[in-house]
């Protein structure tokens, strides 16, 4: 049996998808269940209460979501460090920071912003074409409060926005109370009963 197939065989059963489906249908499927917010923290307890060999989960973990290696090499220990490692672009700066005594957590609050007003920069000068896809990206992370203006940006300029989007909004004040009023009306629109919201 091949590596993949095997590693297919493990994300079919930590997903519960049935037998039938092929290995790249699984693969799909694992990347449409985004783990994000509740669903993401109760996905990793589940994973590090179950886990035989908590190392090797945690690895796992950050191959099949993305999570840079050059990061988590920060956490390694001392002891437990190469020799012959080299460094990546983002090591030097954060040791140079940390040298400094700039907290991770406002280094990383800076680089959120940055990244955040160069993505709503590029959100005003996408053509109508591409912000569908945008939205279907960035819609799973409205939830969070420093990440909801991207997707509230490209809802701003959207010209049509779909249906099933709006009715999610329908369905949380807080976030209702911070979208354009134009937004509001195409809600307005799709759902009457919201109109007492407003």
């Amino acid at each position: 049996m091949s590596e993949a197939v095997g590693d297919a065989m493990k994300l079919r059963l930590k997903l519960k998808l049935p037998r039938s489906m092929s290995v790249s249908s699984v693969t799909e499927e694992a990347q449409k269940k985004l783990l994000i917010g509740a669903r993401g923290g109760a996905a990793v307890k589940e994973l590090l209460s179950t886990a035989p060999n908590i190392e090797v989960a945690i690895q796992d973990f950050q191959a099949a979501h993305g999570v840079a290696e050059a990061h988590s090499q920060l956490f390694v220990r001392k002891k437990e460090r190469k020799s012959e490692d080299k460094p990546t672009t983002f090591t030097p700066a954060v040791q140079l920071l940390d040298l400094l005594q700039v907290p991770r957590s406002s280094m990383y609050q800076s680089l959120l912003e940055q990244m955040k007003k160069e993505m709503l920069l590029r959100i005003a000068d996408l053509p109508q074409s591409e912000l569908p896809r945008v939205l279907e990206q960035t819609f799973p992370y409205i939830e969070f409060r420093e990440l909801r203006a991207i997707p509230i940006a490209v809802l701003a300029r959207q010209e049509d926005t779909p249906d099933l989007y709006l009715h999610e909004l329908t369905e949380n004040r807080r976030i209702l109370a911070e979208l354009p009023v134009h937004v509001r009306r195409k809600i307005l629109q799709v759902d009457k009963r919201e109109s007492c919201n407003f």
